[in-house]
C-alpha cells in the first residue's frame, strides 16, 4: 500500500524508533516523488517543498519515517 506524504511532521517523537528512507541527492530535492523506507513502506511524495536529510515525514505509535540523504 502507498502511503502519499504532503508535508512533513511538525513535531515528531525523537523517542520513536527512526525507519530511515534512504534517498539520493537529486531526488530529495523533487517536490514529487516515490521511495520505498528499509521496512517495505513505500511512499508517495507531493510536497510543498521538497524534503532535507534527516526530516520526519511520517510517525506511527510504533515509530518514525525519516529521510536519509545517500552519500555521494
Amino acid at each position: 500500500m502507498l502511503i502519499l506524504v504532503h508535508s512533513v511532521v511538525a513535531q515528531p517523537d525523537p523517542a520513536l524508533p527512526e525507519i530511515p528512507l534512504p534517498a539520493e541527492r537529486m531526488q530529495v530535492a523533487k517536490r514529487r516523488w516515490r521511495g520505498t523506507a528499509d521496512d517495505g513502506s513505500e511512499f508517495g511524495f507531493e510536497l510543498a517543498a521538497p524534503l532535507k536529510h534527516g526530516d520526519t515525514f511520517w510517525q506511527t505509535a510504533a515509530a518514525r519515517y525519516v529521510v536519509r540523504q545517500r552519500l555521494e
